[in-house]
């Protein structure tokens, strides 16, 4: 009955919206009109509504409208978007158009790729979520190989920050809410030498319990407890030359896994109590340390001709060290950990033409290279037993690339992109056991408060998982992109677009000793998409649809092997998606304004099977692809109004729904269609330089299933479902200052 009350009231407080008929004052040109959205995903600023793919973006001041303080508060505005973390810090999972991204293993890339200020992001665990003084994100869904510094298969999420400013400029926010919520955040920038030389400073201190509580210690886990730092430094020596240097560092130290077991069965709802309260009771806390750092420096130069030769350096890393209690019992039964060390360094030239005129080109060059070392370890103390593997990969990527546009008439044009690259990568790799039944050698139980007794290189061991303790791979690969765009009035246009998408091989890096360094083939896509693309109503609605169809071979996906308890990596042959998306903007009235997406989707499995170390395979052909809901919408009402002289009232109201969908292969689990309602409430002054607001998300408390999948545990546990819940009910107060 609350969750309905509290339905009741959202509705309630969105009425006046709808009803309001406020007076229309005019803009400085006399017309009301949605602002102009500048997209960068050609490598060139655009309009939104000229580039001729399908992309979700938020400005600065659209993140700070929904309230989104990370990438994860945005999944439910964009179509065929999911984010969902899966329980641990160093493994989020994006799924774009039913491609999922899962790089918990570090002998495989990532199939959607992050890129920050025009550097490609190589794993999850590199990447903060949280944003940090970011100007613009934009999501673009589908292939986007050509131009995005790295293959991308699935979709690109590219994130810019706020550049150094030549004046003096100042921000900060407070963020307070339930379960001891605390956010700071803030950023001064400014000049050094007037027009020549600027600078910035930014951070974020961010602290929550978490949501899941451990009845046996007293715990909560899926804390956050994270700190980040980052500067840049912007040189303009005159005006055809730029020269943009930054670095960051943030640092987690957290208890992770919030994840909440059950017996068999008992995943969707009605959820079990336990589940449903979250609560736990386990014996160990599953700590987690990761430190996250970079720099990059972005070169311009302008020549006479007006080509611009554009340079961009990077070099990130990251240090993670994770302890999972993996029985979901008070008793010392499983314990599995991962240790990971990651550097890479990316070099990308590229020459690009001048927008005026009917040709518009760019060519470049690039260059990738990541080192990542991984430890991996279960002990399962019922038997006796502790394992640990290792594994040390290099790999370097190699791409020449480029792209043309040409303006046929004033209405057609087309693009075509070509990108070549050759990948390499080298493993290498064992796995021991430092103990084993009674009969074998004695494993020493760890002390109070250890996860596993401390690791030492001399102690006896057997080897194991040496079948292929080195291997390596290298691929030669053309992609590339082919647009045909037609504007058929001035504010409404329509494309079609073919792209292929490839995403490189990898090796087996977990505990498993039959497959440990084994090779998995790489993935392909072809995708073809029609975009429809309109401006309404004098620029007061904005209307774009976009239908695709993906066609994949050699899928890549990660299932859980209960045979060796852990996660391995297998190709389906054949797998298909398509669907539309639709997204519309309107600004109805100068105060009053509304988004509404939605998405279309059907992500089948052709051919594929999950093949069982001792039992006959199982066969997934006709299956639908996990993580993928086959409708979602939402929308949101937005209200800004000015009250009294100097004082504006801000409200805002968002509802999305996601249908019900499948969270493993074998489609035996399945997450429940869920509703999502986010309010907003605040006053901010005329000049936008102070605001304090109200803000709730997850109004109704759902318990809405993110991931699941089953734990084969030793007695006396027993098999298990282990199910990690999306954020409950939360709110809080936000305010803001600028300067």
């Amino acid at each position: 009955m609350a969750k309905y009350l509290l339905a009741t009231v959202a509705t309630g407080a969105l009425m006046p919206l709808l009803m309001a008929t406020p007076a229309q004052a005019q803009t400085s040109d006399g017309i009301i009109g949605l602002e102009e959205i500048v997209v960068t995903a050609r490598k060139r600023s655009e309009n939104l509504q000229d580039v001729p793919i399908s992309i979700s973006a938020f400005s600065a001041e659209a993140l700070q409208a929904t309230g989104a303080s990370s990438l994860g508060d945005l999944y439910a505005s964009v179509p065929n978007f999911e984010f969902v973390n899966s329980g641990f810090l160093f493994n989020s999972s994006v799924t774009i158009r039913g491609i999922v991204s899962n790089d918990m293993m570090a002998g495989f890339e990532t199939a959607t790729g992050t890129v920050v200020d025009e550097v490609y992001i190589g794993r999850s665990a590199a990447f903060n979520s949280t944003f940090l003084d970011v100007e613009r994100v934009e999501i673009l869904r589908g292939p986007q190989g050509t131009l995005q510094g790295k293959n991308i298969i699935g979709g690109a999420i590219n994130i810019t920050t706020r550049r150094p400013s030549n004046e003096l400029t100042a921000a900060a926010d407070a963020t307070f809410g339930n379960y001891d919520l605390m956010q700071l955040r803030g950023y001064v920038s400014g000049p050094i030498i007037e027009d020549k030389v600027a600078a910035k400073i930014s951070g974020t201190l961010r602290k929550r319990d978490g949501y899941t509580k451990n009845t046996f210690t007293g715990s909560t886990l899926g804390e956050e407890d994270n700190y980040a730092l980052s500067s840049q430094f912007l040189f303009t020596p005159n005006e055809s030359f730029e020269l943009l240097i930054g670095g960051d560092y943030m640092k987690d130290d957290i208890n992770d896994n919030p994840t909440l077991y059950t017996a068999p069965g008992e995943v969707t709802s009605p959820l079990t109590p336990t589940v449903a309260s979250r609560e736990v009771a386990l014996d160990f806390d599953s700590p987690t340390k990761r430190e996250v750092f970079g720099g990059f420096a972005k070169m311009n130069y302008t020549m006479d001709s007006g080509i611009m030769l554009t340079s961009v350096t990077g070099y990130r890393g990251f240090n993670l060290n994770s302890v999972f209690e993996q029985d979901g019992t008070p008793a010392l039964l499983v314990n599995t950990g991962k240790e990971q060390r990651q550097r890479q360094f990316s070099q990308e030239l590229r020459l690009t033409s001048p927008s005026e005129g009917p040709l518009r080109w760019i060519v470049g060059a690039y260059y990738f290279n990541e080192k990542i070392k991984e430890v991996t370890r279960a002990a399962f103390f019922a038997f006796r037993s502790d394992t640990i593997a290792f594994a040390d990969l290099d790999s370097d990527s190699y791409a020449g690339f480029g792209s043309l546009s040409y303006d046929f008439t004033d209405q057609f044009s087309a693009t075509a992109g070509l990108r070549y690259t050759h990948d390499k990568r080298n493993f290498e790799g064992s796995a021991r056991y430092l103990g084993l039944t009674p009969a074998g050698l004695p494993l020493q139980m760890p002390a109070p408060g250890q996860a596993f007794v401390p690791f030492d290189p001399s102690m006896p061991f057997i080897p194991i998982g040496l079948l292929t303790p080195t291997n390596s791979g290298t691929e030669d690969v053309v992609t590339g992109d082919l647009t045909l765009n037609y504007k058929w009035t001035s504010d409404i246009s329509t494309y079609l677009k073919y792209a292929r998408g490839y995403k490189g091989g990898g090796f087996q890096t977990n505990l498993a000793a039959t497959t440990l360094g084994y090779s998995v083939k790489p993935e392909y896509v072809d995708s073809f998409e029609f975009g429809f693309r309109s401006m309404l109503w004098d620029n007061r609605i904005r209307f774009n649809a976009t239908a695709f169809y993906l066609n994949w071979k050699d899928r890549q996906v990660q299932d859980f092997d209960a045979a060796f308890f852990t996660n391995v990596v297998r190709n389906d042959k054949k797998a298909t998606t398509y669907g539309a998306e639709f997204e519309l903007a309107a600004q109805l009235t100068e105060a009053l304004s509304m988004d509404f997406n939605a998405g279309l989707l059907n992500a089948k499995i052709k051919e594929g099977q999950i093949n069982q170390f001792g039992a006959p395979p199982i066969i997934l052909d006709g299956n639908k692809i996990a993580n993928t809901p086959s409708v979602t919408f939402g929308g949101a009402l937005q209200y800004r109004q000015e009250i009294t002289s100097g004082l504006v009232l801000f409200l805002r109201g968002e509802a999305n729904w996601r249908d019900s969908y499948y969270l493993n292969s074998e489609n035996t689990r399945q997450a429940d269609s869920s509703w999502l309602l986010n309010a907003r409430v605040g006053l901010e002054s005329a000049d936008g330089r102070l605001g304090v607001y109200l803000w709730g998300r997850n109004l109704l408390d759902e318990d809405i299933v993110a991931a699941a999948g089953s734990v084969p545990l030793p007695p006396p546990a027993g098999p298990k479902i282990f199910t990690v819940l999306r954020d409950p009910r939360t709110y809080g107060i936000t305010l803001n200052v600028k300067y």
